[in-house]
């Protein structure tokens, strides 16, 4: 598991795509989460919506649950806008297999919950026709099947870790008598 210095390695929302993009929260230009995120997702569908250029079976103020429920039911505009998040995402994820190798992306969150099945064909078809057949082969890609929040797990295991690395660190030390050891004789 790759941590980076200040434990945020794998920021992949903010890596940026397009250079000179719309600018991010983050200060810099085209990060993939402005392409490729729920609220992109939403924007997108209720910008179409707005603009009767599609029919929908979405109303202008659906809710995320309405949204997955529409793209399960193959809503044409909620479906074309998903593909297109999907095959950002699926950019976002070969610069990431081509930059570090790994042998397994699993790929989570709100997006990913919306249509896995949908999303994991997108994707894998994407990266699949653009890297090497050599890293392809040895590359696995799927969706999230933990049951519960897997940021909050993946926190908790951080905690967990560091309490292991040094626990008298997050003991009370007055508490306790240090004792050296003896020296043999």
């Amino acid at each position: 598991i790759l941590r980076g210095s200040a434990g945020i390695a794998g920021e992949l929302g903010h890596t940026s795509i397009y250079y000179d993009g719309p600018r991010c929260e983050c200060g810099s230009r085209g990060c993939l989460e402005l392409y490729c995120s729920v609220l992109a997702l939403e924007n997108n569908i209720r910008k179409r919506i707005r603009n009767r250029e599609d029919a929908t079976c979405l109303a202008e103020d659906f809710t995320t649950l309405e949204l997955g429920s529409a793209i399960q039911k193959k809503d044409a505009l909620a479906l074309e806008e998903y593909v297109t998040v999907c095959e950002f995402l699926a950019v976002g994820i070969v610069n990431v297999v081509n930059e570090i190798n790994p042998s397994k992306v699993i790929i989570g969150d709100e997006l990913a919950a919306l249509a896995p099945d949908v999303m994991l064909e997108i994707v894998q078809n994407r990266v699949r026709r653009t890297v090497r057949p050599l890293i392809w082969e040895g590359l696995s890609i799927e969706t999230d099947k933990l049951r519960h929040n897997s940021i909050l797990l993946g926190a908790g295991a951080t905690a967990i870790r560091h309490i292991f690395e040094d626990p008298f660190y997050y003991i009370n030390r007055d508490s306790f008598a240090v004792v050296p050891a003896m020296a043999s004789k």
